[in-house]
């Protein structure tokens, strides 16, 4: 428990630690007050039952109420004593009430901070981290994990408290007034809860990582099911998607059922504890011939004890089996948040890199995590501004990751990048970026109208149409959105462009690339699913662009690559050669084959 609660203190800002003990303040006062009202309950009962006991024990406190009152007689001070003690019992229902209210908005509000922290964590790291990491299972982590962590163990924490301090108090009020009704509560109705916690604390280790394994499982099965939705139903295995589902679902409704069984177990113990001791103390205070006006003030007492008290064990046991069922997701957000550093943006984002002179590659070496060879081996090369350059290889040769360097997006293991002798490192590489208009091979669609979808990641009211028009234009696209689209720019696309052809898609990744004018462009295999009409259309584009761009371009058909200045042809992630088309057709008898096949 020790380590949890430094986990959850971690997870915490400086402010809302401050926020934590100021609520940690406020449960131990209103638990007192509490307290106080019960405790004022045993002289009551006792003055109502026999009143002359207020002057036969000269009672110092009762008689100090009694003559600041001003009273008359005993039943006027009973009435006001009796206010008094209503009044305290309000109080103490209002402040636990407020403290129950502050407490739940500080612990779902951090629902908010925490999954907000995690997702600009998580969108802040090197793209090399997404290569190793399932996208669905960060979703989890944010939208599920997140919310596991808040609801079922800081918020049953602070619960759990609240509790603890509540028990608490009730036990100092009957050690004060009957010390010995104290301990066997303590030993009677606590020990239940220990034994049966200590029983069954091993079985909620295990059922913390199954429901989370499980849950892990459940949203990767369900992300790659409606990904490859299109391949399933030609297919015919959504059976099998379901099958594999089932699996982890009925595990992970196993383990909740498992653990709220546990939770709610002692329960039905206590009762039996609670409703026999009565009768078993009063049957011990009649044998010894107490008198009922003292036995019905003491049981009064233990009766009020026990109405708060019961709740009070039997929900601290529910939210200690929540925190410990849980302690597997608190697990995986804090050593997410530990061992990944906050990369944040530099100021200059906004700045644009100047690109001159030429773009550099100094003896490049790449290696993939756990991979047995480099991707990119003591690459070199130069490419001048204003040239049209391309990249042609067979699969696996490391274009790709080439164009994943260039573009900022990946770190060479070894040499370095430089634009105009300039190293482009970690304080350089959002500024040059900012050059670069990039079309992948296969685009990403949001569920969302085609403006913004060129326009991406922007709100719509940052959204600048007559540049969205250009770009649509030089994609050639804007015919389309303009004459057979009812809704023209405002329509929506579906999920991952579900309404479009391929070719579609593509030319709307290209429009995105152009949307806020880089002076490069690169596309990666971004013409593989036009038609040759629409691809001529778009090389003319893109020919004319040259004139006023660097264009870089990894070949899938080699027409795309005719007209370029130079092109590199790469093998087992090195530059075995280079030359404009023709020399290469010549010269080179891979790419002879390799034109030939394309």
């Amino acid at each position: 428990m020790i380590q949890m609660l430094k986990k959850i203190y971690f997870l915490l800002t400086s402010r809302e630690r401050g926020i934590a003990l100021l609520l940690l303040g406020q449960m131990i006062a209103s638990s007192l007050i509490s307290m106080f009202g019960i405790a004022l309950i045993f002289p009551f009962m006792t003055l109502v039952l026999n009143s002359d006991l207020l002057f036969k024990q000269n009672n110092f406190f009762l008689l100090f109420f009694y003559n600041l009152f001003h009273c008359h007689n005993i039943r006027s001070f009973l009435i006001i004593f009796g206010t008094v003690v209503f009044v305290f019992l309000v109080i103490g229902n209002i402040m636990l009430g407020v403290t129950l209210w502050a407490s739940t908005h500080f612990a779902l509000f951090r629902n908010y901070t925490l999954s907000k922290k995690l997702l600009e964590l998580y969108l802040f790291q090197p793209y090399k981290f997404f290569l190793n990491r399932n996208s669905s299972i960060l979703v989890k982590n944010i939208m599920v994990e997140v919310y596991a962590i808040i609801q079922n163990v800081l918020l049953a924490f602070i619960r759990l408290l609240d509790q603890i301090i509540t028990i608490i108090a009730i036990l100092l009020m009957l050690l004060v007034i009957k010390p010995l009704l104290s301990f066997l509560v303590l030993l009677s109705f606590g020990g239940v809860y220990v034994i049966i916690y200590l029983l069954v604390k091993s079985r909620l280790s295990i059922i913390s990582n199954k429901t989370t394994a499980s849950r892990q499982v459940m949203f990767k099965i369900v992300s790659e099911g409606f990904g490859g939705i299109k391949d399933l139903k030609f297919l015919h295995r959504e059976a099998n998607v379901i099958k594999n589902f089932s699996t982890d679902a009925l595990t992970f409704a196993n383990c909740a059922s498992t653990a709220a069984v546990i939770a709610s177990m002692p329960r039905y113990i206590l009762e039996i504890i609670a409703f026999g001791s009565i009768i078993l103390v009063l049957i011990y205070l009649l044998m010894i011939n107490s008198a009922v006006a003292t036995i019905i003030p003491l049981l009064s007492l233990y009766v009020f004890a026990g109405y708060r008290l019961m709740p009070s064990l039997q929900q601290a046991f529910t939210y200690l089996t929540q925190i410990k069922t849980n302690q597997r997701s608190l697990d995986i957000i804090y050593d997410d948040i530990k061992c990944l550093s906050l990369i944040t943006r530099a100021n200059n984002t906004k700045t644009t890199l100047s690109f001159t002179q030429e773009l550099s590659l100094e003896k490049i070496t790449f290696v993939y995590p756990n991979a047995k060879k480099p991707a990119i081996n003591e690459l070199n090369l130069v490419i001048k501004p204003y040239s049209v350059t391309g990249f042609v290889g067979l699969t696996g040769a490391g274009k790709t990751t080439l164009i994943d360097i260039i573009l900022g997006l990946l770190i060479p293991t070894a040499g370095v990048m430089k634009i105009d002798g300039l190293i482009i490192d970690a304080n350089h590489v959002g500024a040059w970026q900012n050059n670069i208009g990039y079309v992948p091979q296969h685009i990403y669609l949001c569920d969302d109208t085609i403006a913004n979808n060129i326009a991406f990641g922007l709100q719509s009211n940052e959204v600048d149409m007559d540049a969205v028009k250009q770009a649509a234009f030089l994609a050639s696209l804007s015919d389309f959105i303009e004459k057979e689209l009812p809704l023209g720019y405002d329509t929506v696309v579906g999920e991952r462009g579900v309404r479009l052809s391929g070719g579609q898609m593509q030319r709307i990744g290209i429009a995105r690339a152009l949307y806020r004018n880089p002076s490069v462009l690169i596309l990666d295999e971004a013409t593989s699913s036009l038609d040759g009409i629409t691809e001529n259309a778009i090389l003319q584009s893109i020919e004319s662009l040259a004139q006023q761009k660097t264009v870089i371009i990894i070949a899938h058909r080699f027409s795309t690559i005719k007209e370029c200045d130079e092109i590199f042809l790469m093998e087992n992630g090195r530059i075995v050669d280079f030359g404009d088309y023709d020399e290469l057709l010549k010269r080179n008898l891979d790419f002879k084959k390799m034109a030939k096949l394309k």
